[in-house]
C-alpha cells in the first residue's frame, strides 16, 4: 500500500514539475527582456520624454537580476536609471539568459532551476 501511494505521489510531482517547465517561454523573455534594456537605454539618452512604465521595467529588472539601480526613487518609483545600471543588467542578462522566462500573466521575469 505504501508502495503505491508512493508512486502516486511520486507520478504527481513529475507531472507538475514538468508542467511548470514547459511554461518557460526562455525566447519571448529573452526579447522581453531586451525591450526592457533598451526602453531604459531610450530613457537616459531622451531625458525629455515621458516614460510612465519605466519605474515598472526598473523593478522587474530589479527583482530577477537582484541588481537595484542606482536611480533616485520616491513614492512612485525610479525614473533616473544610470548608464551604469545598464552595463550591468546587461552582463547578467549575457551571464543568465539561458536560464531566463517570463510569467505571461504576471509581466515578470523569473529564473528556471
Amino acid at each position: 500500500m505504501k508502495s503505491r501511494l508512493f508512486v502516486v505521489v511520486f507520478l504527481f510531482a513529475s507531472l507538475i514539475n514538468s508542467s511548470c517547465k514547459d511554461n518557460c517561454n526562455n525566447e519571448l523573455a529573452v526579447e522581453e527582456f531586451k525591450k526592457d534594456l533598451q526602453t531604459v537605454a531610450y530613457s537616459i539618452k531622451n531625458t525629455n520624454i515621458n516614460l510612465k512604465e519605466l519605474p515598472l521595467v526598473i523593478q522587474k529588472i530589479e527583482k530577477v537580476s537582484s541588481i537595484e539601480s542606482e536611480s533616485d526613487s520616491n513614492y512612485l518609483g525610479k525614473f533616473h536609471p544610470t548608464s551604469s545600471d545598464v552595463m550591468k543588467w546587461t552582463n547578467w542578462f549575457e551571464n543568465n539568459k539561458e536560464k531566463l522566462c517570463l510569467d505571461n500573466k504576471n509581466n515578470i521575469y523569473y529564473l528556471k532551476e
